[in-house]
C-alpha cells in the first residue's frame, strides 16, 4: 500500500516536517536520540504521552541541514496532527505509507522532508504505540542519521537476539540487531539509546537473569551472525528469555 499527502511552504520550497516547540508539555520529559556520527550538526529530541508522538529536530551548525527524510515503524497507521517548520506552520506533510516493507505487518510512514534552518518538529498520534520507533537521515558537510524507540517496549519476549526492539517472531531477529550491537558496543561507547533491552542483547546470556551492557560482548554478536548467515537458524537456534 502506498499513499501521499501533500503541504508546501513558502520559505523552503525543500523545508521539514516541524511542530511548534510550544506544543511540548512543559510536564514531560523529552528524550535526545543517538545521533551518528557527528552529534555537533544535528540534536534530536523526542517524546510520546496519550500516543501522541513529538519530535524536535534543532540545527546545532550554522549551515542549513539539508535532506532531512524521517520515517516511522508501527503496526498501525499514523494520524498526523501539525507541523512547522523553522516556525512556519504547515497544514500537513508530503508523507509516504507501505505496508510490511520493511518490518514486517507494520506501517511505514515516511517523511521526505528537506532542508531546514533552524527547528523542525513533527506532532502525530499513533493508536498502538507499543514497540514504535522510527528512524531519519540528513546531510551537511556529510551525511548524519539516527532513530528512536516510543513506547513500551517488552524487555525480552520469546527468545533473546532482538536487540534494537523490531519486529515480530519469527522476523524478529535481522543483521539490523548486529549493526545495533555493533554501534553500541564499537563505535559509541554505551548500550543507552541503542538496545531497549539488555537482556535481548545478551544472546548467549552471560549476565543471567539480569544482564548489564558489560555482558553484551564479540560473543553474542558471533552468535547473531552464525545464526543468521553461517550454520542457520536450524543448526544453531537461539535461546528463549531467561
Amino acid at each position: 500500500m502506498f499513499q501521499k499527502f501533500l503541504c508546501t511552504k513558502s520559505m523552503h520550497p525543500l523545508s521539514l516536517i516541524a511542530v511548534s516547540l510550544a506544543l511540548l508539555s512543559p510536564s514531560l520529559a523529552a528524550t535526545d536520540g543517538p545521533v551518528f556520527p557527528d552529534s555537533a550538526q544535528i540534536q534530536c529530541t523526542f517524546q510520546s504521552e496519550s500516543n501522541v508522538v513529538t519530535i524536535v529536530f534543532s540545527n546545532l551548525a550554522s549551515e542549513p541541514i539539508q535532506r532531512l527524510v524521517v520515517s516511522h515503524h508501527s503496526a498501525l497507521e499514523l494520524d498526523l496532527l501539525e507541523c512547522n517548520v523553522d516556525g512556519v506552520s504547515l497544514g500537513s506533510v508530503v508523507s509516504e505509507v507501505e505496508f510490511s516493507t520493511v518490518v514486517p505487518d507494520w506501517f511505514t510512514t515516511r517523511w521526505p522532508v528537506g532542508d531546514f534552518v533552524q527547528t523542525v518538529t513533527l506532532q502525530y498520534r499513533s493508536p498502538a504505540m507499543s514497540g514504535d520507533h522510527f528512524n531519519w537521515s540528513a546531510a551537511r558537510s556529510f551525511p548524519v542519521f539516527g532513530w528512536g524507540v516510543l513506547g513500551e517496549v517488552l524487555c525480552c519476549s520469546g527468545r533473546v537476539g532482538n536487540a534494537n526492539g523490531i519486529g515480530t517472531y519469527p522476523q524478529e531477529v535481522t543483521i539490523g540487531d548486529i549493526q545495533t550491537l555493533v554501534m553500541a558496543k564499537f563505535v559509541q561507547g554505551t548500550c543507552d539509546g541503542f538496545v531497549p533491552c539488555i537482556a535481548e542483547g545478551d544472546v548467549n546470556q552471560s549476565g543471567g537473569t539480569d544482564p548489564t551492557c558489560n555482558d553484551i560482548t564479540i560473543s553474542d554478536i558471533a552468535m547473531l551472525v552464525n545464526h543468521l548467515f553461517i550454520a542457520g537458524p536450524v543448526v544453531a537456534p537461539l535461546n528463549e528469555c531467561l
